[in-house]
């Protein structure tokens, strides 16, 4: 029998794997702790192995779920990019500009700038990705981003 499970299984899977907390997942996710708990125990239920030992003040990996977490990282990935291809696919009478930012630069600078752009080039969409700056090379090399605007970073 082979196991399924979707993108809100993995998505509380990787942020409990990363902040090592449901609470705090939760809130990453616009969940209720209860409610990430119940998507990771039908998780470990259809995986039939346990992903995090759990005690009343810890969260950790086990060993299985260290050893799965590249293979959820890299799902997630290409979940998003069908994401991607589906919006693409609902404005296909335009071309797609995604444009990954830090958050800040993403809110305060690049309206204005995005604003102006799309008024002399009104076939163009842009979509505004917001993330921390340690992710932007990752976002454009991956397929997520056309472009990244942030700090200036080693590549």
């Amino acid at each position: 029998m082979s196991a399924r499970f979707g993108p809100r299984q993995l998505a509380a899977f990787i942020a409990v794997a990363e902040l090592s907390s449901f609470t705090r997942a939760a809130v990453r996710l616009h969940l209720t702790p209860s409610a990430v708990s119940s998507l990771i125990g039908e998780f470990e239920a259809t995986l039939r192995f346990q992903l995090f030992s759990r005690n009343t003040r810890k969260v950790s990996l086990t060993n299985q779920g260290r050893r799965f977490l590249p293979a959820a990282l890299a799902a997630q990935r290409q979940f998003r990019l069908a994401e991607i291809a589906a919006e693409d696919a609902r404005e296909e009478s335009f071309e797609i500009l995604r444009v990954a930012a830090p958050q800040v630069m993403a809110s305060m600078i690049l309206p204005g700038l995005i604003a102006r752009f799309c008024a002399t080039n009104p076939r163009v969409r842009v979509r505004i990705r917001d993330s921390g700056v340690e992710w932007l090379t990752e976002l454009v090399e991956s397929g997520e981003a056309d472009l990244a605007l942030g700090p200036e970073a080693p590549s």
